[in-house]
């Protein structure tokens, strides 16, 4: 007997990096994510196919908003290099390996974006527009979503 494949992408959280053009951006590496197609990982070290179970290559996410404020997401500093840190449920498919916290992926495309309610025009209007995905906003102390 054999199992199918994952048909369904799996749905995590991650903080990522706002610019002014609403381009997003990966904090720990500075990628960049395409606009309407989804970012595929990269291992700059070995030769292999990230995710890979001897690298820590792969696009990450917590599995809830709650792991990912635990874990690091950076609430204190609302700007980096003068863009805006938000939130994103992303969705992993491909080669997916899983974590304490989460997992690590093979592609990555955003499902949904969560700006700063101070952000949400122009900046958020921007991000729409350029990744086709809805937008909301959610409170960072309580995690609820507006």
């Amino acid at each position: 007997m054999t199992t199918p494949d994952q048909i369904d992408p799996f749905v995590g959280w991650k903080g990522l990096l706002a610019d002014k053009e609403g381009g997003l951006w990966s904090p720990s590496l500075s990628t960049p994510w395409p606009g309407r197609e989804p970012l595929e990982a990269e291992c700059g070290y070995k030769k292999h196919q990230p995710p890979h179970t001897d690298c820590m290559c792969g696009i990450y996410a917590t599995k809830t908003y709650e792991d990912l404020k635990l874990n690091g997401y950076n609430w204190g500093a609302s700007t980096v290099d003068g863009k805006v840190w938000v939130l994103a449920e992303i969705k992993l498919w491909g080669r997916v390996r899983p974590g304490r916290i989460g997992w690590r992926g093979q592609y990555a495309y955003p499902k949904t974006i969560y700006v700063p309610g101070h952000k949400v025009a122009p900046l958020g209007l921007l991000i729409k527009e350029r990744y086709g995905v809805p937008l909301r906003i959610i409170d960072r102390f309580s995690g609820r979503r507006i």
